[in-house]
Order: C-alpha cells, then structure tokens, then sequence
C-alpha cells in the first residue's frame, strides 16, 4: 500500500527549503524582530520534519499554521513573564451611570433658560447659531438694523450666563465643568442599554441641542480663560478648525502576509461544520400575567461576518407570542418597542421557548388632532428605538376613527410622538412629560401641521431589478425642528420613519418634509447603504430613483503597540470624531479581531471609508484610525497599528503616601468648546495609573473609591503628557455606612416603579439604592456625611424627608418612610396678552427637591401630584415679576390660584 500523502516520505528537505523565502517573509511580520523571526523559522522547519500533516493540503498553507502557533505560544509566553515583571494598572469601561447622574439637574436648568430668554433675543441666537446666518443676513430677514442684532445676541448671551452663574451660587466654574461633557451626544456606548436602568437618564434630544448652542455661543466666552492657560504665546489658533484630525492613510499589507491568511481560511473553512440556525417562541405577558398582545419587538438577523447590523421584527398574536425562524446561535437580546429588553440564549438548530413579563410602566391616553382640532384617523404614535437598528423608528399603536390611542406599560424614558401621511410629525415628547391624569393614566395630545412635500420613489439593484423591503429614511437623521409662532425652535420630531419599499422597489415616506435640501438615506440587505439629498419644494410628480451599488469589502489586521497581533479588538467602518464619537445615519460595519488580529467589514459603501480600531474594555491597548479606498464589488485591505496618543500618569495615594490600589480615575476636556470622549482607568497595586488616548489640551480629574459613589477627590486643569502627577486623597480609609428604610405607600401594591436616589448634601451627583420591588424595602452605602433622599415614580417626587447623617461603619435605619398625599396645582394667569401669557415658562421650586414642572395651556398653569408644602413660583424671565411667588400645595386636593404677570419697574 503507497504512504499517505504527506507522511515524513512524501515530502524532502529541499521542498521545505523552498518555502524558506515565504517562511522567513511571515515570520518578520510575525515577530516583527530579525533574530525572533529567525528562531521561529527554524522552529517551524524542525516541527514539520517531527510531525508531519496527517491529511493531504498545500504545504504553504500548512507552513503558515505552524509558524502561527508558534508565534502565538512564544506571545503567550511573554505576555505571562511580563505580567510576573510589573504591575500593570487596569483600565475599564466608563461607568454610564456616573457620566450621567452628575450632569442631570444641570442639564434641566440649562433647557429652561435657553426656552425663557425674550422672544427676539432667542430668534437672533437661533438663526445665528442653529441656521448659520450672518449678523448681516439675520438683520435682512428681520429687517431690522445690524447694530440692533449684535446687541440683541451680546444680551442674549449675557443673560445666559447671568442665569446660569445665580443657579450655581455664583460659581461659573461649577456649571461650566456641569456643562462640558453635554455637548458631546451620548450613544450606547455610554449608557446602559435600553430599557436599563440608566436608559431614562440620557439626555433628551432637545437638551442635547440647548446644549449645543451654550458649547458654540457661550462656552467661548465662559472658557477663553482655560483655553488660553494651554495656548503657546504668540501663536495663532485657527478657532473654526476641526477638533479631530483627519485619518491617516492605511497602510498596505505585504503579500506574504496576506497570502498566508488566506491559506489558514481556506483550511479553516475546510474543517469547519456547518453554520446552522435556531429558531424562538415567545410569549410575552403583561405585568399582571395576562397575555400582551400586538406589542411589537427585534431580535438581531443573521448577517456575514463584519456586516451591520440587522433585525427580524414581529409583532405578538392574541396569545402574545412572537415567533422568529432564522435566528443565529448565541446570546440574543429582544428589544420589545417602547418598553424592556430580555435576554435568551438560541441553540442551533433548536427551538427556543421562552416567556417574559413586561414591567410595570406608564399607560397612556391620547389623541392626534389637525392645528383645527379635528381627529386625524390612521395617525402613526411612532417611537425612536433607541440603540436598534437604525433606522428603526418604529410604530406603536394607530389612532382611531376620533384619533385615539391607547398605549399600556410604555417606559417613562421613552420619547414618542404622532405623525401621518401628508402632515410634518409632531414633536417627540418623553412619556415621563406627558401630564397625569390620577394615578392610573398620562394624557397627551399631538397636534399635526399639513405639509405639501413628499418622497416617493423606487429601490433598484445594480442591473436595475426592483428590491423588496429595503429602508429609505427621510429628514434630519435627528428628527426636523418644530417651531413656534415667532420662528423659534421649541423641539426636535423623532427621527425620520423608515418607509419599506414593496416587491416592485416602490416606496413613499409618510412625513411630509420640511423645506430646502433633505438626507435621504436608504440601505437594503446584502448591499452598500446609498446616501443623497433631495430638494424641497419639488415637482410633486418627481420619483427619486435610488440605485444601489456593489458593495465594496474590507479585510485587514489590528497590530499591538508592541507590532504584534491584537486579538478581541473591535473595528468599525465609521468616521471618528473625539476620540470616540460615531455619529451615523445607519449601522456600521463592525467586527472583532481573531486570535491573529485579523478582521473583515461587508457592504461597504464605495468611496474613501475610515476604519477605527478600539477595545472600550482594555483602553489601554490604544486606538487607531486609517482611511481606506474602497472600490465596489472589490476588497481593499489595510493594517492598523493601535497607538496610546496623548497620555496622563501618576499614582493615587492615601494622606500618609500609601498607594490606593482599584481606585478609578476619570477624565474629562478642561476646555468646553473640546467634544473630547472622557476617559477612565483603575489603579494598580501600586496605585499606579495611565490615561490614553486623550485629547490635546487640559483634562480634569476626578477620583473615586472602588465600588463607585461620589468623587473622592478633584484635580482640574491637567495637561495632557503630564508624568508624575500623585493624586493625595483625604480620608482615604475611611468606611462607608450604612443607609436602609421602608417605602410605606398605602395606595401601591408593588414599588418596581419607584427609584431611590441618595443625595449628599452640597453635592450635585446622586446614586441610585436598590428598592425591593414587592416590600418597599431599600438599602445603600455611602461614605459618612449628611444625606437627602428622593423616592421618584413617574418623575413624581413621593417624600418629603429631612437630611440625615450617615455615620462611619454605622447603620442609620430610617424604619417605615410614608408616601406623601399628593395635590395638584393649577394656576390661572393674568396681567399680560393672552398670547404672551401662553408662552411663559413656569415652574415650581423647592429646597433639596427636584423642580416641578408645570404645562402651560392657553395661560393656565397645571401640574399633577406634587409634593404638599411650600413652593417658590419661578418665572424664567427676568423683566416680569410675578405675584404672589409662594404657593401652599394642598395634600389630596387641587390647589388652585390666580397669580399676576407685570413688567418690573427699572
């Protein structure tokens, strides 16, 4: 019988010599040093001489997977030695729920004096900021002299901080270090994921926007000082600069290098079972164990490796089951609309059952009405699926005959709004701002405005066959401004709704679309998204046609800061902006290094794409951004080499100079015009830390001990490339105590609804504590000092409890704590023109309690299950004067009061 293929006989020294040039060409990309690639040569050599292959394969292929191995062992190895050699501290993901709690009450205020600001300071500071006009065009369309329009913005912008210095005691230092990291958008990254416990604590869409015009007019103004601290004299700044550089361009990879990828594929490919699929049946129940029917969900699609992302949607039947047929093995997770996720394990080829309880949330009542006030049938209550895949603002219920809808156990963090074919949408309100209407239900009504400019159009494949079910989303990939009577902005629509094209490519957008040029923007499975605008007012007989291109696909590797292979690290085909921002009108391309760093992206779009690479998990192996050309229906391929970039060091030390080990540090820019991502890290045994990756300029720090809780320390204004820094905190070694109690509130059954948070006394971060959501039972821990509580349902505050003290290693048991009897407060209006009384912005203060906000109907004011006692009526504008200015809210009943509107005498 003739020997195998391949056994010690069927192949010579002399064949393996042969292979010797590529051998030696991949072990220096390996090794990425001379006398190591050499060693790895001869090793791999001697191991195909003592243990040959025991099946037939290319000889080059099976090299390649023998110099690989052994490249990764002698890593391995070094990697355990110099892990045995230093202490290394440890980086880990940003906390979202301290990057949002810290900056909430801010956020609020900074929303209201924005809206307060006299109506025609507001316009110019709209179309000079938001619109983009000049002080010379602002004064044409307003027709009014330009010496009035620059006083008009210098007293705008002096008002803003004026409001914003007396909120904060005087201390302009406070807000503007409250302020600076909202400019930033936060995306999932951030926060918790939907539905999560943080989810309702992202800052809505049009604080992000309030926000957006301190960081453009006010914050210069506000941070020249800081700014400057780091500026070199006698250098000029290009203000109008980006703050992210553009990307570099990729690197190509050698041949060898590539070639011996594909031949570990190909072998891989040949032993690899077969992909198969699961399936999922679920039930879905509401909170009282009936069945939830016509409730809508996702669940992830299957996709290529690399491709965006994509979801099969269902909607549950009268049982309120759902069921998916082709889902990928692994950890799933169900978004169901508006309201929870759950997670599910899919086994392959399996059926996956499984059953979940909505939580308790918020039910609602509405109607969608014309500007006239008749009922628009058919009208769409549409949500934004926060962190699905976009776009995916998705339907939640369809109004009746009289333009009423009903919606049961709709989050309170979720912003939704009404839209209908042939009218612009409404604006997007969070369910938590809808007014109460007694404990059971909130009440909001949507009024709609006729558009005349619609989009309709076909889906084409290259060859110009129609596509079924491709996506084309319309308008500001952030929802289109509402505006008021005087042309100010007062809002922000939901996102554009996704219009499916039909088995002929046929579709047409349901919003009628604002003037001027529009993003459209539409993406198809197995394609390249396509990306244009279209102009309004247009022929209304116009089609958009939209042919979409080949898709263009890139493969490539992530090299360490060391030149070797990064395993785990993710890439995404998307531009960067600060150091971690991605703002896209659809879902990346994204994909994980193997064990090789090796990575590949699908359905790219053709042009010149940036691709980032990043471990949010291990920021301490750096980042990288290169450009890469990419060419339809081709692969480009590129290499990445992470880099640390700008880097702050130092150690963290308790007041006699030992080291505090675990301890966190963050970071954020100094300067408030910087949109740079904030960083974090731990300390290590050592008390040692490195932040990577920053931005250039001065960071502030902050430092916290293990396990969370408020800053323990602040450092501001450190620079970037700063060594040696020691951070010395104070009572490092104290111990925290203990907080517990009992929420007593005779009129709920569960407390799944409340949130709990623990204030420290002067400080402007709270922290959530745990609540039993059957017994109301709750406790935390917090380093000495005195406390406030807050026991919020349904952004209602529950308690009126005085400070308390939190002593060192002690218990303070605050035994049964009663839910208040609310009052309502409803306030009539009067002094002023009907017309200006019904735009004034009020609201109710108090002491230590979050603010309550009142809904201006017509001039009169009402608001629904406020806390009993004494409230400050606050008027956000500073030329009227209101009176009276107290009012004693009533427990259990409605406390009604006229109160005068003046003009203050100069």
């Amino acid at each position: 019988m003739a020997p195998p293929p391949h056994t010690p006989a069927s192949f010579s020294a002399e064949q393996l010599l042969a292979e010797a040039g590529f051998l030696r060409r991949l072990a220096r990309e390996l090794a990425r040093d001379d006398s190591r690639a050499d060693d790895l040569v001869q090793d791999t050599f001697a191991a195909a001489l003592e243990h040959p292959p025991s099946r037939p394969g290319p000889l080059r292929g099976w090299l390649a997977a023998i110099a690989r191995n052994l490249s990764r062992n002698a890593q391995r190895g070094d990697a355990r030695r110099d892990g045995r050699e230093r202490a290394a501290a440890r980086d880990e993901l940003v906390e979202p729920d301290e990057l949002a709690l810290e900056r909430l009450e801010q956020s609020r205020a900074l929303s209201d004096l924005v809206v307060a600001l006299p109506v025609e300071q507001r316009t110019v500071l709209y179309l000079r900021y938001y619109e983009a006009l000049t002080p010379t065009e602002i004064a044409a369309r307003l027709g009014v002299p330009l010496k009035t329009i620059a006083s008009r913005q210098t007293r705008g912008l002096q008002t803003l901080r004026e409001r914003l210095d007396a909120r904060a005691g005087g201390d302009r230092r406070a807000w503007v270090l409250a302020l600076a990291p909202l400019g930033a958008r936060p995306r999932a990254a951030l926060l918790a994921a939907p539905g999560g416990m943080f989810g309702g604590l992202a800052m809505k869409k049009l604080v992000v926007a309030l926000v957006a015009l301190v960081l453009l007019v006010l914050g210069w103004f506000v941070a020249q000082r800081a700014f400057d601290i780091g500026r070199p004299r006698g250098v000029r700044i290009d203000e109008t600069a980006s703050l992210t550089l553009p990307a570099p361009a990729a690197a190509a990879l050698s041949e060898a290098v590539v070639e011996a990828h594909r031949a570990q594929v190909a072998t891989a490919a040949e032993a690899a079972p077969v992909a198969t699929t699961g399936s999922a049946e679920i039930t879905l129940l509401w909170s009282d164990g009936t069945p939830a029917a016509g409730v809508g969900a996702t669940i992830e699609r299957p996709v290529p490796r690399g491709a965006r992302r994509e979801t099969w949607s269902a909607t549950s039947d009268a049982d309120g089951c759902l069921r998916f047929a082709e889902l990928a093995p692994g950890k799933r997770r169900l978004r169901v609309d508006a309201r929870a996720n759950f997670e599910l394990e899919i086994a392959a080829g399996e059926e996956t059952s499984a059953d979940f309880t909505i939580p308790s949330g918020a039910n609602v009542r509405g109607r969608v009405l014309d500007v006239g006030g008749a009922p628009i049938a058919g009208a769409v209550i549409a949500f934004d699926a926060h962190g699905s895949t976009a776009p995916d603002v998705r339907a939640l219920a369809i109004a009746d005959a009289q333009g009423r809808f009903e919606l049961r156990d709709v989050a309170e963090w979720q912003a939704i709004g009404a839209r209908a074919a042939g009218y612009a949408p409404s604006k997007a309100i969070e369910v938590g701002e809808f007014a109460l209407d007694g404990i059971d239900f909130r009440t909001v009504e949507f009024r709609l405005q006729r558009g005349e400019n619609r989009l309709r159009g076909r889906v084409l494949a290259p060859d110009g066959a129609p596509i079924s079910s491709a996506r084309v989303v319309a308008g500001a990939p952030i929802g289109s401004w509402i505006h008021d009577a005087s042309g100010m902005a007062t809002g922000l629509t939901a996102p554009p709704f996704a219009a499916k094209s039909g088995a002929d490519g046929r579709f047409e957008v349901l919003d009628a679309l604002p003037d001027g040029a529009q993003p459209v923007t539409a993406i198809a499975f197995g394609y390249a998204p396509w990306s244009g605008t279209v102009e309004f007012p247009a022929d209304p007989a116009r089609e958009l046609e939209i042919r979409l291109a080949p898709a263009a696909r890139i493969e490539g590797r992530v090299l360490g800061i060391d030149g070797r292979p990064a395993a785990g690290v993710r890439v995404v085909q998307s531009p960067e902006t600060g150091g971690g921002w991605h703002d896209d009108a659809v879902p990346s391309a994204a994909d994980t290094t193997d064990a090789d760093g090796w990575f590949e992206l699908e359905w790219i779009e053709p042009g010149t794409r940036e691709v980032c690479a990043s471990d949010s998990s291990r920021p301490e192996l750096g980042r990288a951004r290169v450009n890469v050309t990419c060419i339809a229906g081709e692969t480009a391929r590129c290499e990445l080499v992470l880099d640390l970039g700008n880097q702050i060091a130092g150690r963290v030390l308790d007041e006699q100079g030992a080291p505090l080990a675990g301890w966190s540090v963050h970071s954020q820019m100094a300067d408030l015009l910087n949109r740079w991502y904030p960083r974090h890290t731990r300390t290590g045994a050592d008390g040692s830390f490195r932040l990577v990756n920053l931005g250039d300029g001065t960071h502030d720090l902050n430092v916290r001990a293990p396990g969370g809780g408020a800053p323990r320390l602040e450092q501001r204004g450190v620079a970037a490339g700063t060594q040696g820094l020691e951070l010395v905190v104070p009572d490092a070694r104290v111990v925290q105590g203990t907080v517990r109690g009992r929420l007593v509130d005779p009129t709920a059954t569960a407390f799944d609804d409340v949130q709990v948070t623990l204030w420290r006394v002067g400080q402007r971060e709270g922290h959530y504590l745990e609540i039993d959501g059957a017994t109301g039972s709750f406790e935390g821990q917090a380093y000495p000092g005195n406390y406030r509580l807050q026991f919020v349902r349904r952004g209602t505050q529950l308690v009126d409890l005085p400070e308390f003290e939190i002593a060192e290693a002690r218990v303070t048991d605050l035994g049964d704590v009663a839910s208040a009897a609310l009052g309502d407060v409803e306030l009539a209006l009067q002094g002023l023109p009907p017309a200006d009384l019904a735009r004034l912005v009020v609201a109710l203060e108090r002491d230590g309690f979050p603010d309550a906000r009142l809904v201006n109907e017509a001039g009169v004011l009402r608001a629904a299950g406020v806390l009993p006692g004494r409230w400050r009526i606050r008027l956000l504008e500073d030329e009227l004067a209101i009176e009276p200015d107290v009012l004693d809210v009533l427990p259990g009943g409605t406390t009604r009061a006229v109160v005068a509107v003046t003009l203050r005498r100069r």
